[in-house]
C-alpha cells in the first residue's frame, strides 16, 4: 500500500459531484494512408500501454481517522 501525496489527496478530497478536479486531454489522430482508424485498434493499444505505468492501476482505499 503506498500514500497519496498531498497535491494527489488534495485533488481527490476537492472534488464534488459538482466541482470537478480532472481535466480533460485530446489527441487528434490521422489515420494511415487517409483509412479510418478502428476503435479497437486504439483502445488495445492504449490498454496495452497502461500496464507500463503502475500509477494508472492503483485504487484510493480509504481508511479510518
Amino acid at each position: 500500500m503506498k500514500r497519496l501525496s498531498g497535491l494527489d489527496a488534495n485533488f481527490l478530497y476537492n472534488e464534488t459531484p459538482t466541482e470537478h478536479m480532472h481535466t480533460l486531454k485530446l489527441a487528434v489522430l490521422e489515420p494511415p494512408d487517409g483509412g479510418v482508424l478502428p476503435w479497437e485498434l486504439i483502445r488495445g493499444e492504449v490498454a496495452g500501454r497502461m500496464l507500463r505505468f503502475p500509477a494508472f492501476s492503483r485504487k484510493v482505499v480509504r481508511v479510518p481517522l
